[in-house]
C-alpha cells in the first residue's frame, strides 16, 4: 500500500528535499505552501521521476485555511512539516540566535508532546543549524550566500577584542 505523505513547506528547501527522498521510496507525495508558482513546479519535477504528486495550497498561518485542509484532504499516512515564520507576520523582531534558539526549544516541547498523545506512531523533529557553514574551531566563517548579513555573524565569532 502507498504511503500518503503531507509536506507542508515542500516547495522547495528542506521540504522538498524530504518530497524527493520519500518520492523514491513510493510514497504519493501531497505538497502544501503559500506559493502556487513554486508548488506546480514542485510537483512537476517529481512526477517527471514517475513519482505520484499533488498541492494544495496553505498558509499554516491561516487557522481558516488550515481547518479547512483538514477536512478536504483524504487521510495521510505522514505529516513532514518544515515551513514556518520565524515570528508573526514572518518578520523577525529578535536577533537570529534567540529565533533560533527559542524555535528549537519549543519544537523539542511539542515533539516530546506529539509522540505521548499519538502513541505507538513516531514523532520526528529536524531542525536544521546555522544556514551556511561555521568553522568554530578556527572562529572563520565560509563562504555564505549573498544575501546574508556576514557582518552579523562574524561578529559572533569574531577573534579581535
Amino acid at each position: 500500500m502507498t504511503q500518503r505523505t503531507l509536506i507542508i513547506g515542500g516547495a522547495t528547501g528542506i521540504g522538498f528535499a524530504v518530497a524527493q527522498l520519500l518520492a523514491m521510496r513510493g510514497d504519493h507525495i501531497i505538497l502544501a505552501g503559500r506559493h502556487q508558482d513554486k508548488l506546480q513546479h514542485a510537483c512537476q519535477q517529481l512526477q517527471t521521476t514517475g513519482a505520484k504528486a499533488e498541492s494544495v495550497v496553505l498558509d499554516i498561518a491561516d487557522e481558516t485555511q488550515s481547518e479547512h485542509l483538514g477536512r478536504v484532504l483524504e487521510p495521510v499516512d505522514d505529516i513532514v512539516v518544515t515551513a514556518g515564520s520565524q515570528a508573526p507576520g514572518g518578520e523577525r523582531t529578535v536577533p537570529d540566535t534567540l529565533v533560533k534558539t527559542t524555535m528549537n526549544a519549543a519544537l523539542e516541547a511539542a515533539v516530546k508532546m506529539l509522540a505521548k498523545e499519538l502513541s505507538p506512531l513516531r514523532v520526528n523533529a529536524i531542525s536544521p543549524g546555522l544556514p551556511f557553514p561555521i568553522s568554530i574551531a578556527n572562529r572563520r566563517l565560509s563562504v555564505p550566500p549573498p544575501n546574508l548579513d556576514v557582518k552579523y555573524y562574524k561578529s559572533i565569532f569574531s577573534t579581535d577584542s
